[in-house]
């Protein structure tokens, strides 16, 4: 019987870009009542599938979409929901490819049967968890239009969300470059790994998918 894991699809940003995100944060959003997101955390999530059992499935689908490279640019901030704010995020400048994406991707998997999310798609990406306090619409007004930088989208990435104590970790579980680009790729032998910025050496391998057919490599 498959394993259930708790499964998302992303857009992981360079680790250049996570950086000078999070240095920001941290001059900006430190000392106030609120958790910031690490950055090997910080992305952008396509498609949340929570706890599922259907992993051969969404990698199977994953392997029939076709997308070219895109660039995304972050720029302003703000909170929502709008009535009692709890996350803080960095906006995404309006971009046709991402949203195409996204929505090919939505229709794929409820086609399929896979139970998504309702609510429209928002782009953002997540950088603190707060509590409702006075000091966040003055800083938002002050950086409605902060640029924080631009990256190139070559893959699309399938993730794991491990729950602990002191926060998610994230692990990659396969990565799927866009059209123009290779082949899928993953950890040797299907392993699940913790998420690191690129050129780390401190991979730690964790758990074994076992291989099928065409996703071998």
């Amino acid at each position: 019987m498959s394993e259930t894991k708790r499964l998302f699809l992303a857009l992981n940003l360079p680790e250049d870009l996570r950086e000078k995100i999070f240095v920001w944060a941290k001059q900006n959003l430190e000392g106030l009542p609120l958790r910031l997101v690490p950055p090997e955390n910080l992305h952008l999530t396509l498609v949340f599938f929570g706890w599922t059992k259907r992993l051969e499935e969404i990698l199977e689908i994953l392997g029939e979409i076709n997308f070219s490279a895109f660039s995304l640019e972050f720029q302003g901030v703000g909170t929502f929901p709008a009535s009692r704010p709890r996350l803080f995020w960095i906006g995404i400048k309006e971009n046709r490819a991402l949203l195409d994406l996204q929505k090919k991707l939505s229709q794929q998997y409820e086609s399929k049967g896979f139970a998504l999310e309702k609510r429209g798609f928002s782009p953002h990406l997540t950088i603190a968890r707060l509590k409702p306090i006075s000091e966040i619409p003055p800083l938002i007004a002050r950086n409605q239009e902060k640029y924080f930088g631009k990256t190139e989208v070559l893959t699309l990435d399938l993730m794991e969300s491990r729950l602990k104590r002191c926060g998610p970790e994230y692990f990659l579980v396969q990565s799927f470059p866009c059209r123009s680009t290779c082949p899928p790729t993953c950890p040797p032998k299907h392993e699940v790994r913790r998420w690191k910025p690129q050129g780390s050496n401190e991979i730690k391998l964790r758990a074994r998918i076992k291989n099928r057919g065409r996703f071998e490599l």
